[in-house]
């Protein structure tokens, strides 16, 4: 079973959620070292859907929390103790480690909001929670799931019914116009798909950058591709080029663009 470290603070802990239990003389004193006030790990709530996202993980992840505590804030260890005992007392058990140097531990992947603390030497996959299209918990399990090919908890990752339908239907046209696309490249291209046809000696001779078809064939189909705006076509192993691809989908778009705005 693979392993999941996940860090606690502004990942599972939701840290400001904290400011509003707690006096304001005593913020002023601390700004910008507020991880220092006595206790303030016992006040925190959880982040959303964290508690729901971490429950379903430990169904096929092997979960350990792995956090860093103020060094001079020794509240802070026995706090975040406490605070797993709380939240977690199942898949929490036994399982917090609390460390400076999270690089030392090997595992799978490391959901941290951070860089700091050994995050950016560890061994195994950052999820640098927070960050673009990893911001919240919905957008982490829905990476992961995709990554593992896990069935997604559609209940934990869409906030609720209509998004899912649309997210699903958003997917379906996606799909559908994808189809489109090469359908309509192989109809347009047929000669991109030649090499599917080649014997041995023609195979070899297309690796090698040499065009086994006939020489009329090849002008007519270059003709046919430079009066389209496409590159010629070329032979070999490490050609590449998509610009009939491009062609495909810029036509398909604009026919379905046509037929939405006439229906």
């Amino acid at each position: 079973m693979k392993i999941i470290y996940i860090d606690l603070d502004n990942v599972v802990v939701d840290f400001p959620s904290s400011f509003g239990k707690i006096k304001q003389t005593t913020l002023e004193a601390y700004k910008g070292n507020e991880d220092e006030i006595p206790h303030i790990f016992s006040l925190m709530k959880p982040m959303p859907k964290s508690v729901e996202a971490v429950s379903f993980l430990s169904k096929y992840f092997e979960i350990y929390f792995l956090s860093t505590a103020p060094w001079k804030n020794p509240s802070a260890w026995s706090d975040k103790v406490r605070w797993i005992q709380q939240y977690f007392p199942e898949i929490g058990y036994k399982k917090l480690i609390l460390s400076h140097h999270k690089n030392l531990l090997q595992g799978d992947y490391l959901i941290d909001d951070r860089k700091a603390n050994g995050t950016s030497n560890f061994k195994g996959e950052h999820i640098h929670f927070g960050t673009h299209k990893l911001e919240n918990w919905s957008k982490v399990l829905l990476y992961i799931c995709e990554k593992e090919n896990i069935a997604k908890p559609y209940q934990l990752i869409y906030k609720n019914k209509q998004e899912l339908t649309v997210n699903t239907f958003q997917k379906d046209i996606k799909n559908f116009t994808y189809l489109l696309e090469q359908k309509l490249h192989q109809e347009l291209f047929p000669e991109e798909y030649d090499f599917i046809y080649d014997s041995f000696w023609d195979a070899k001779d297309r690796k090698n950058g040499k065009n086994p078809m006939k020489k009329e064939y090849i002008a007519e189909v270059n003709l046919k591709r430079e009066a389209m705006g496409i590159y010629i076509l070329k032979i070999g192993e490490n050609f590449k080029d998509d610009s009939s691809q491009i062609y495909c989908k810029k036509l398909i778009k604009e026919e379905l663009n046509k037929y939405y705005e006439n229906n």
